[in-house]
C-alpha cells in the first residue's frame, strides 16, 4: 500500500520575515504529522495549491499593497485551498471601516470621525468641528501603528504633510485620545474557534501612547475581568462565521469595555505568554486541517 502523503500546511509570511515568528513556531512545532511550509504571501514560486490549507500569520507588509493581498487570498481559495482565516474575513478586516459595522451591531467602539474623501479643506473643517482637543489619527488601512500619531486638535490640523500621506494611503480615522490606554493599558484577548484562550494587558512606556513592543511597550499575561471577557466574546458573536483565530483589543473605561481593534489577519497572539496557548491553537489548526 502506498503511504499516505502527510498533511501540508502553508504558512503565509512576508519577504522581510519569511520564516514563522518564534511565537507561531511554538504552535507549529506541536502539529504532529503535518509538513509546515512557510512562504511569503507574494512569492510567485509558492505552490499554495499543494497545501491542505494556508494559515495566514505574518504578512506584515499587507497594508502596503492591500488590494493585491486581498486578491491573493481570494485567488488561493478559488483554486481550492482553504485560507485561514478565510479570504472573505481578510477582505472585511483589511479596512478599519469594519468598525462601523460592529458599532451598528451594538459593539461599543471609540467615537470615530471617518475621513474617506481627498479634500484637505473638508478634512480640516471636520476635525475642527469634532471639537476633540487631544486626538489620534490613523490610516483606514494600516498595521502596527503605521502612519499613526497623537496630536492636539490645532497641531493635527496644521500637519498638512501627514494628512496628505493619509489621504494618499486611502483615508483616515480620527478619534479622541482615550486616557485609559495610559492609565489602565489595553487588553488583548485571544480566541480560537470562538473560544477564549488567554489574554494580555499591554502598556505603553513612559512618554508614549502606543503599546506595541516596537515603541517600547510591554505586555503581561493577566486574567481579564468577567465583564471584559464577555464584552470581547460579544464582538465575535456579531460575526456570521467564527474565525479560526481572533484577537480582540480594547480598553476598560468608566463606561465599560470599548473595542479598539478586532484583529483577524496577522495579529501577534502572545502564545508564549501562557503555557496552554500553543496547544490550544495547534488543536484548532489541526481540526481545520482534518476537515479540509
Amino acid at each position: 500500500m502506498r503511504p499516505m502523503r502527510p498533511m501540508r500546511l502553508g504558512v503565509a509570511t512576508c519577504r522581510r520575515f519569511p520564516e514563522p515568528q518564534p511565537d507561531d513556531a511554538l504552535m507549529l512545532d506541536l502539529l504532529a504529522g503535518v509538513e509546515v511550509v512557510a512562504t511569503p504571501w507574494d512569492d510567485p514560486t509558492a505552490s499554495w495549491a499543494s497545501c491542505n490549507a494556508v494559515l495566514v500569520r505574518s504578512p506584515w507588509d499587507y497594508h502596503e499593497r492591500v488590494d493585491e493581498f486581498v486578491t491573493w487570498a481570494a485567488r488561493v481559495e478559488a483554486e481550492g485551498t482553504p485560507v485561514l482565516n478565510p479570504a472573505s474575513q481578510i477582505a472585511w478586516n483589511s479596512r478599519k471601516t469594519y468598525l462601523k459595522e460592529l458599532e451598528a451591531a451594538g459593539v461599543a467602539t471609540v467615537p470615530t470621525l471617518w475621513l474617506e474623501g481627498d479634500d484637505p479643506a473638508d478634512w480640516l473643517d471636520r476635525i475642527d468641528r469634532a471639537g476633540w482637543e487631544d486626538v489620534v489619527l490613523k490610516p483606514i488601512v494600516g498595521a502596527s501603528s503605521f502612519l499613526t500619531w497623537r496630536a492636539g486638535r490645532a497641531q493635527a490640523m496644521a500637519d498638512a504633510d501627514r494628512l496628505a500621506r493619509l489621504a494618499a494611503h486611502g483615508g483616515a480615522l480620527v478619534q479622541p485620545f482615550v486616557t485609559e490606554v495610559i492609565t489602565e493599558g489595553e487588553w488583548s484577548l485571544m480566541y480560537f474557534e470562538g473560544r477564549f484562550s488567554h489574554a494580555v494587558r499591554k502598556r505603553a512606556r513612559v512618554g508614549e501612547f502606543r503599546v506595541q513592543s516596537e515603541f517600547g511597550g510591554s505586555e503581561t499575561a493577566e486574567t481579564p475581568p468577567a465583564d471584559v471577557e464577555a464584552a470581547a466574546r460579544a464582538v465575535l458573536g456579531t460575526l456570521a462565521e467564527q474565525p479560526l483565530y481572533a484577537r480582540v483589543d480594547g480598553i476598560e473605561t468608566g463606561a465599560g469595555f470599548v473595542l479598539t481593534e478586532l484583529e483577524l489577519i496577522e495579529p501577534v497572539l502572545f502564545l508564549g505568554s501562557v503555557d496552554h496557548a500553543p496547544a490550544r491553537f495547534a488543536s484548532a489548526v489541526a481540526a481545520r486541517l482534518g476537515s479540509s
